[in-house]
């Protein structure tokens, strides 16, 4: 895969963000801006 050098979300951190979505129980705007990126990146 192919994964641009400044791209904020890996496959990695694409995961990272759903389990502090699901496990963690904040809401998808709270972690994208913990992250960097914005809601429709998320």
């Amino acid at each position: 895969m192919n994964i641009h050098k400044n791209a904020r979300l890996t496959p990695h951190g694409r995961a990272e963000l759903a389990r502090r979505v699901v496990e963690g129980g904040h809401s998808i705007g709270e972690v994208a801006d913990a992250t960097g990126t914005v809601v429709s990146s998320a």
